[in-house]
């Protein structure tokens, strides 16, 4: 009789042992399951790091079309024979009368200075470009490309404001305009003599056009 007793007393300390084994065995799984989900975390950093190099890629494509664009304005592979630019290559009707060509241009510093009637900014801004256009005179020509309104208006403009000392074309239809990607005015159209174009919707004093001007010629 004791004797059984003695093996049922041993019996419950060897399970009362192997339950608390099963006890740290929990944990360990539970830091298992931690260990897994920090590298399911770590997963999706990675996966970040491809959102930025898409956005990379994207941003180096946007370059390489902006890059595209400014050659397609400097470049004269597709210009007809004589003309630096293909830009330049186009017909108009001056104000004063009489027919003009943009290849004339060609092999020459110039600026075009793309002007509304009715502009404000454009009307301020005269003064300015007269001034500039008196110290340059011999040296870069001047063409103003009037659109966006009547022809009378556009007549009225040039004699209120004192610009009537150098030709204006009248782009009644906005086909140079458009040619030359011009949305909203004043715009210069500066035009380098090895045949490059950059063309800037901006107001200038006499003092930046000025600036301007020394750089073109330098070039």
């Amino acid at each position: 009789m004791r004797s059984r007793v003695l093996g049922a007393v041993a019996a419950a300390l060897l399970l009362s042992t192997l339950a608390a084994c099963g006890d740290d065995d929990d944990p360990a799984a539970e830091a298992t399951g931690a260990d897994d989900a920090a590298t399911a975390d770590t997963g999706e950093v990675t996966g970040t790091d491809g959102d930025d190099g898409s956005d990379a890629d994207e941003a180096t494509a946007a370059s390489e079309d902006g890059d595209a664009a400014d050659g397609d304005a400097g470049a004269a592979d597709d210009a007809p024979d004589g003309v630096a630019n293909e830009l330049l290559a186009f017909d108009g009707e001056l104000l004063s009368g009489g027919s003009f060509s943009g290849a004339d241009l060609s092999g020459r510093d110039a600026v075009l200075w793309f002007w509304a009637p009715w502009c404000t900014i454009c009307r301020a801004e005269a003064p300015d470009v007269v001034e500039v256009v008196e110290a340059f005179e011999g040296e870069v020509p001047f063409i103003g490309v009037a659109s966006r309104g009547p022809l009378e208006d556009m007549e009225a403009f040039v004699e209120e404001t004192g610009t009537g000392g150098f030709e204006h074309l009248a782009d009644v239809d906005g086909s140079i305009w458009e040619r030359f990607e011009v949305v909203s005015q004043p715009t210069f159209a500066f035009i380098d003599d090895s045949g490059e174009i950059e063309v800037i919707t901006a107001s200038y004093d006499a003092g930046e056009l000025t600036e301007r001007l020394e750089a073109l010629t330098a070039a």
